[in-house]
């Protein structure tokens, strides 16, 4: 078997659904739909928190207050970090992941330093 995990989203690129459909392909309508977004950087900081729902907001206000800070790395004791935080998260929110976080771990080891 072969799953293609595509980001096409339903109703666009009807003519790459087509192609994949004439090559003998079957869309898995049980799965959720990977799913890319984009958001434009370009405008002003204020213009970016203008634009968040009001509820984002919200929560990005109380957390700066809170002076939450966000570390960045590469290394496999911050990727152990965050499945340990993802663990506890999933746990009190009670969901299924649609992803294998433990094989992206994996994969992160593998990746070039750059």
């Amino acid at each position: 078997m072969l799953r293609i995990a595509s980001n096409i989203i339903e109703n666009e690129n009807q003519e790459i659904q087509n192609i994949i459909a004439n090559e003998g392909f079957n869309f898995d309508l049980s799965r959720t739909p990977y799913r890319t977004l984009l958001l434009d950087l370009t405008p002003s900081l204020e213009d970016l928190r203008k634009n968040l729902n009001q509820k984002w907001r919200n929560q990005l206000n109380r957390e700066e207050k809170n002076e939450l800070k966000v570390i960045e790395g590469n290394s496999n004791e911050l990727y152990n970090k965050f499945l340990q935080l993802q663990k506890e998260m999933q746990a009190r929110k009670g969901y299924k992941p649609d992803v294998d976080y433990e094989e992206f771990g994996k994969i992160q080891q593998d990746l070039p330093e750059s």
